[in-house]
C-alpha cells in the first residue's frame, strides 16, 4: 500500500485531518494501526468502549479493541508533551537507516568505458565494500580511473549534470590528463637516450 493511500486510509478509519494522519504516519513508521493508537492516545480519535471482536466485522479493523496496546501507546507516545522515550528514538533511528539503506538501493554508481556501462553498482552494497576494504576499494578506484574508465553516480537522487557527477567527471579527465602527460614524459625519456 502506497503512502498516499494508507493517508487516506486512515483519515476514512480515524476522521482526522490530513495532516494529522500524515504526522501519525510519520511518527509510526507508517504502521496504519500503530498510527490509530498514537492518534488515540493524543486524544485526537475515540477509544473503544468496550473490547470485542465478531466475524460480522472482521474486515473493519477500526472495531478491534486493544486496551492494552493503547495504554502502551499512550506512554510511548510522551513525545506529545515533549518527552521522548529510549525505543522511540531508537525506532526513529532504525527508521532513518532503513530509509538511507533504501534511497542507497535505488541510486548507482556506474563504471563505464568507451561509453558503454560495464559495472553498476548500488551505493549501499559500495559503502558496504568501503567499510571493510577502505584501501583496497581505493586503490581500484584509482587504477580503473588510471586505465580510462570514468563513475558517474546514477539514480531519483542524481542527475547527470549535478555536483558529484561534475566532480567525478573532473576526476577522469584529471586523470587522464596526467596519464597523457606521463606518456609524453616517458617517451620524451627514451627519445633522449637514442
Amino acid at each position: 500500500m502506497s503512502y498516499e493511500e494508507k493517508v487516506t486510509k486512515l483519515m476514512e478509519k480515524t476522521g482526522v485531518s490530513r495532516e494529522d494522519a500524515e504526522n501519525a504516519l510519520r511518527a509510526c513508521s507508517e504502521d496504519i494501526l500503530d498510527a490509530i493508537l498514537y492518534l488515540e492516545a493524543l486524544g485526537k480519535v475515540e477509544r473503544p468502549s468496550a473490547a470485542s471482536f465478531t466475524s460480522a466485522n472482521a474486515s473493519d479493523y477500526t472495531n478491534r479493541s486493544f486496551s492494552g496496546a493503547a495504554e502502551s501507546a499512550s506512554r510511548t507516545t510522551a513525545n506529545a508533551e515533549g518527552k521522548s522515550t529510549f525505543s522511540r528514538e531508537m525506532g526513529r533511528l532504525f527508521g532513518a537507516v532503513g530509509r538511507l539503506i533504501k534511497k542507497g538501493m535505488e541510486n548507482y554508481l556506474d563504471v563505464t568505458k568507451d561509453g558503454s556501462c560495464n559495472c553498476s553498482i548500488p551505493l549501499t552494497i559500495l559503502v558496504f565494500l568501503f567499510i571493510p576494504f577502505f584501501w583496497l576499494m581505493t586503490v581500484l578506484l584509482l587504477v580503473l580511473l588510471l586505465c580510462g574508465y570514468r563513475y558517474e553516480f546514477r539514480g531519483p537522487n542524481f542527475k547527470s549534470d549535478d555536483k558529484a557527477n561534475r566532480v567525478l567527471n573532473n576526476a577522469s579527465n584529471a586523470a587522464n590528463a596526467a596519464k597523457a602527460e606521463f606518456k609524453k614524459g616517458f617517451e620524451d625519456g627514451n627519445t633522449d637516450k637514442n
